[in-house]
């Protein structure tokens, strides 16, 4: 039992549905290398609303009009999201500032300076173009915020934009058909799970 392996965790509350790795014995020496991998993502987003959290649990911070975009417009805006990029993160995000994570620190009403980082998007396509809701597949690297992607859109194209449904279907190397759900969590299932983790990995 040394290989790590996924399972499906989904938040029906706030429509969040995320692949993570979990490490099992001596697996868990290699989490770093694979929490720091590719990620696959399916997003879908609400034009004309902004929120402080980049999601639909944040408080609304600005409303926009959205009715001069069009999908050709939302498309073209996406090409300057692609390859190496930088991009601040969410202020609410588990990053860590001085031992503290910064979500903590605002929310304790502390002022927090995030700075950009270089993260990478490999390749990010519309999936579909329904006003104010648009859906995109994102292919990127570790550290890449896919709510910052999307607040970031909304403003590049004139408006503003949050996240109101997330799902991260792939981490490599592993796919979505690899995943364990939480509702499968027999001892026979994740010892056949970890076998397979194993041939995988």
């Amino acid at each position: 039992m040394r290989v790590p392996q996924y399972y499906l965790s989904c938040d029906k509350q706030h429509h969040t549905v995320f692949a993570a790795v979990i490490g099992v014995g001596f697996g868990c020496k290699i989490l770093p290398k694979l929490l720091h991998g590719n990620k696959k993502y399916r997003v879908t987003g609400r034009l004309g609303i902004a929120t402080d959290t980049y999601n639909e649990t944040g408080n609304v911070t600005k409303e926009c009009s959205y009715s001069h975009i069009s999908r050709q417009m939302l498309e073209e805006a996406l090409s300057r999201f692609h390859g190496e990029i930088l991009q601040t993160p969410p202020l609410y995000s588990a990053l860590k500032l001085h031992g503290h994570r910064i979500a903590d620190l605002t929310r304790a009403g502390v002022s927090v300076e995030v700075r950009p980082r270089s993260v990478t998007c490999h390749t990010i396509r519309c999936l579909e173009f329904s006003p104010p809701v648009f859906t995109l597949e994102v292919h990127c690297g570790g550290g890449f915020y896919v709510r910052s992607l999307v607040h970031d859109l909304g403003n590049v194209l004139g408006s503003c934009a949050h996240v109101t449904e997330l799902h991260r279907f792939q981490q490599d190397p592993f796919m979505e058909q690899d995943m364990l759900d939480s509702s499968d969590w027999t001892l026979q299932n994740i010892l056949t799970a970890i076998q397979k983790a194993e041939e995988i990995h």
